[in-house]
């Protein structure tokens, strides 16, 4: 799981990196206005790449991680899970305890 993650971080930010070092390289440079929108489709494709990183690892959990994908399926189906129920026991003597879960209270 740890290269699928390492894979898809440097995968998402390698372009934005790139492009960082080109316009730092180019800086000095007079630009045409062709040039300057294709590096501003450039820099719109870079910064969405950067961005799916974030999602991405939640894709990457979904597809390698099995308690993962149930916790999700769980969460996502609204199912209640570890539900606390209270119960009241009559004792000798005429004292009531009530429990809830692993607490006993005496009434």
């Amino acid at each position: 799981m740890m290269i699928a993650e390492f894979a898809l971080a440097f995968l998402t930010t390698l372009p934005n990196f790139v492009y960082n070092i080109y316009l730092q390289i180019t800086q000095s440079i007079i630009k045409s206005q062709l040039r300057l929108a294709q590096e501003s489709l450039w820099s719109s494709i870079s910064v969405i790449m950067s961005f799916t990183m974030n999602v991405g690892t939640f894709y990457v959990y979904i597809i390698v991680s099995r308690p993962y994908r149930r916790n999700v399926r769980t969460a996502l189906c609204f199912k209640q899970q570890n539900q606390v129920t209270s119960h009241q026991t009559q004792l000798q003597r005429g004292t009531t305890i009530q429990t809830l879960g692993n607490m006993t209270t005496r009434l």
